[in-house]
């Protein structure tokens, strides 16, 4: 078990409460608008209405703050969700929970099918276009793979963002090589910061599937009985509050010290 969760179906029903409340009605809000848009054709004149509440939860997370990247104009924005490349790139992503994820044998592989090389490539070339392309859709001179992740994990649901406080709560949970001040966009596939983006959801679908009725009980406690459907973001708001000095570890790597080197 790589990643081994520490918590009680109370401990995780407290953690979620005892998040941000703003912050976990941004993101339904959001996802609400996003499931039209990607259930729609590229093009859609959805894209409008995904831009203006994107760009308005974005700001309120920090984008154009301190050292964070400046949004482009709600123009640009909306220009860049009717493209069909990227509206196809979301669609992929948002296609596949982080349920389907799992590790074998220290290999990263799909539930209920053997590892495939030529499948986890299409995920990680899809994946990586996907945050690139957000990077520079989205966002003014970005450098960071913080902003780009939080975009994805809005428009799909599909892992954790690494912000400073994912970063902190994977750091605390024993996942080394977290502990930077800025986490930059990979510009290469075969790099550790790309393996760590890239590794991160299988190890946490495992964790989904193997502990399920601990997860479903500690949900179902909570406030928020709606991300039963959002594992990605079920794990981005534990981690986010375990990044908090003096809470309880919920989350630990429970395999090797270089977590991100899975196949």
């Amino acid at each position: 078990m790589p990643a081994a969760l520490e918590a009680t179906p109370a401990a995780i029903a407290s953690a979620i409460d005892a998040y941000s409340s703003d912050q976990h009605d941004d993101y339904f809000r959001v996802r609400a608008v996003r499931r039209r848009y990607l259930a729609s054709a590229a093009g859609s004149s959805l894209a409008p209405n995904l831009a203006t509440e994107l760009r308005a939860v974005l700001t309120s997370w920090g984008a154009g703050k301190r050292d964070a990247p400046e949004l482009l104009t709600f123009v640009q924005v909306a220009s860049a969700l009717r493209a069909p490349a990227l509206h196809g790139d979301l669609c992929a992503l948002q296609g596949t929970s982080l349920s389907a994820f799992t590790v074998s044998k220290s290999e990263r592989c799909f539930t209920g099918k053997p590892p495939s090389p030529k499948a986890l490539h299409a995920f990680d070339t899809g994946l990586y276009s996907t945050l690139n392309a957000l990077g520079t859709a989205l966002f003014r001179d970005n450098t960071s793979a913080a902003y780009p992740m939080t975009a994805a994990l809005l428009l799909t649901g599909l892992m954790p963002a690494f912000d400073a406080q994912v970063r902190n709560g994977l750091q605390r949970g024993g996942f080394a090589g977290m502990k930077k001040t800025h986490y930059p966009l990979p510009d290469r596939l075969d790099c550790a910061d790309w393996r760590k983006i890239s590794r991160l959801p299988f190890l946490l679908g495992e964790c989904w599937n193997s502990q399920q009725n601990t997860i479903v009980a500690g949900i179902a406690q909570s406030a928020r009985p709606a991300l039963i459907n959002d594992p990605g973001r079920f794990f981005d708001v534990l981690l986010s509050m375990q990044g908090n000095r003096g809470q309880p570890i919920l989350l630990r790597n429970a395999g090797s010290s270089k977590w991100y080197e899975l196949s």
